[in-house]
């Protein structure tokens, strides 16, 4: 009984203390990114302007434009996993079809091209779309 009640324990401990995403059932037999790593990707960079600061296309006589590069693969990725923020965003896993590409200051070729760099959640207003490609 005590053998059961200290496994019992321990995975509970481990549960508590891992954090291990669990992984999206759209992944399957798609093209999927995990967050910060790595990945080579095909598609198109175009440049899209969007409402910046102060509101953000809130009140567009007073905003400023901002123009930025756009990443569109070929095809749509997924997240590989779904993390925490997928989950608490709502889009749970949902295919991404456009990016924004940083760093913003660094000119990028328009037009079809192989691209590599890490995806992650955008984290500002100012990143435009729900994700950001970091190109290397």
């Amino acid at each position: 009984m005590l053998n059961r009640l200290l496994s019992i324990a321990a995975v509970l401990a481990f549960a508590a203390t891992s954090s291990a995403a669990e992984p999206n059932p759209r992944a399957l037999a798609k093209q999927c990114f995990h967050e910060d790593k790595p990945i080579r990707v095909f598609g198109t960079v175009s440049r899209r302007t969007f409402y910046g600061p102060p509101n953000f296309g809130e009140n567009p006589k007073t905003d400023e434009r901002d123009s930025v590069y756009v990443f569109r693969p070929a095809k749509p990725l997924v997240p590989c996993s779904l993390s925490d923020f997928d989950n608490a965003n709502g889009d749970n896993g949902s295919p991404v079809r456009e990016l924004v590409i940083v760093p913003f200051g660094k000119p990028h070729r328009l037009g079809r091209q192989w691209l590599t760099g890490a995806i992650s959640h955008s984290v500002t207003a100012s990143q435009f779309l729900d994700y950001v490609f970091d190109v290397e």
